[in-house]
């Protein structure tokens, strides 16, 4: 596997390419996918500029949450409790509002396999009501990249509340 870091517009990128010239460009912002690549061939979708990748609404790659999909009138219960989240649809919160960890620099390891796959562990810390959510929640996002064309992707978060 080959391993490049690099930094554009103040996005850091992981590049990591296998044999088979499978290329998957990860970010740290959001811990995005940005670009999924074979032979140098785009499989993904995503602005034509990493510039844009900064300000676009849309969540092109981006790891979305707290919560996916919309929340009505931009509050939710729980536990007998109301939270307002912040609004970024006209009366609803989608993918957890405008400051949700799609907007959110990680920091992120990269591990080789003996397996001959590499793994990139993006890592992020919620503060209790970021965005308007209880708890304080720990998220890690694992991308594996490895023989062949296959990527796996794995979620995990730890929320005290």
């Amino acid at each position: 596997m080959e391993i490049k870091e690099f930094t554009k517009s103040g996005i850091k990128f992981i590049e990591v390419t296998n044999d088979e010239n499978f290329k998957v460009q990860l970010t740290d912002l959001g811990a995005s996918i940005y670009g999924i690549f074979i032979n140098d061939i785009p499989m993904t979708l995503t602005t034509k500029d990493e510039k844009d990748f900064l300000k676009v609404s849309h969540y092109h790659g981006k790891t979305i949450g707290r919560y996916a999909g919309r929340i009505k009138d931009h509050q939710f219960e729980l536990n007998n409790k109301i939270y307002i989240t912040e609004e970024n649809e006209p009366n609803k919160t989608l993918h957890s509002g405008p400051n949700g960890i799609s907007t959110k620099y990680f920091s992120y390891e990269i591990k080789e396999d003996d397996d001959a796959s590499t793994l990139v562990i993006f890592k992020y810390h919620s503060p209790a009501l970021e965005a308007g959510f209880p708890g304080n929640m720990d998220i890690a996002v694992s991308y594996i990249i490895k023989k062949g064309y296959e990527l796996e992707i794995r979620f995990e978060a730890i929320c005290d509340e």
